[in-house]
């Protein structure tokens, strides 16, 4: 997890670009590795609280000498659009994609809530969780200053009332990945 997902966290702020953490766990560690020994040791499928949903479609073929029909997987948007997760699964091989299940992408979030109130379970009332795959709700500043400091610089802007360019400085940032 260090390794996959936190250094490619750093990484990717210190080159400038804004990561998604949850993207990488999800390819390399949930869909990844947990995926992988799941069905290693013998399980039939992975299944998951993700807000999306697998369409199996069966894809006939004309061409006679390939009579049979064949299953395609494609990973789809949840029922409840709001809480869609579909975008932090994009990576998910779709060679997988036949092993996994996501019983609440058929259901809207009120739903999942009010089946949960009737099993009695304590997260029908508790606030959905949001931040960093594993890690939870952090101060991501904090964090980035900490591990990457700060590189302050100034903060250029360039205009043109001519045809010539013009410049000017109109402050000063903490570093580049405090801003993407």
């Amino acid at each position: 997890y260090k390794a996959k997902v936190i250094e490619y966290f750093y990484s990717e702020y210190r080159e400038g670009r804004t990561p998604n953490p949850d993207v990488m766990c999800n390819r390399e560690i949930k869909f990844g590795i947990f995926y992988d020994w799941s069905i290693q040791s013998g399980y039939d499928y992975v299944a998951t609280g993700h807000y999306a949903r697998i369409d199996r479609m069966l894809q006939s073929y004309s061409n006679p000498a390939r009579l049979a029909a064949r299953q395609v997987f494609q990973l789809l948007r949840a029922k409840d659009e709001s809480k869609d997760q579909s975008y932090f699964l994009w990576q998910i091989p779709s060679g997988h994609l036949p092993h996994i299940l996501f019983p609440l992408g058929e259901m809207l979030k009120s739903e999942v809530r009010a089946k949960a109130k009737n099993m009695n379970l304590v997260t029908a009332s508790k606030p959905d969780s949001m931040g960093i795959c594993f890690i939870g709700d952090v101060d991501v500043s904090k964090l980035l200053k900490d591990r990457l400091g700060e590189d302050p610089g100034e903060v250029v802007l360039q205009y043109s009332s001519t045809p010539v360019l013009q410049y000017a400085s109109i402050g000063t940032h903490r570093g580049l990945w405090f801003y993407t």
